[in-house]
């Protein structure tokens, strides 16, 4: 879901008020809503759209690794319009 508020710029189920609500929406299996033309425009592309929605399959075995999901998104990147990396020493130097 994380990657759904960096693109919308808002979180979740932004439009429920209460938390409660929010669980039990998920818990009937109801999924956040493509958030449209803000996110397309900060790069949620169709392709990075499925990738998030099987992040959110129900069934844990159903999810794809997260060496799925980096190859995935790496295979999408358009160099110079997306950098998708991690510096694990900057990572390791970081406060808990």
């Amino acid at each position: 879901m994380l990657c759904l508020e960096i693109f919308s710029g808002d979180v979740p189920f932004a439009n429920i008020k209460r938390d409660i609500a929010v669980f039990r929406e998920i818990d009937n299996g109801i999924l956040p809503k493509h958030p449209g033309p803000v996110a397309v425009s900060r790069g949620l592309s169709d392709a990075i759209w499925k990738i998030l929605q099987k992040c959110w399959e129900r069934k844990p075995a159903m999810r794809p690794s997260i060496t799925e999901v980096k190859n995935s998104l790496l295979a999408r990147v358009v160099p110079g319009k997306l950098e998708l990396s991690c510096n694990r020493s900057k990572l390791m130097d970081m406060p808990d």
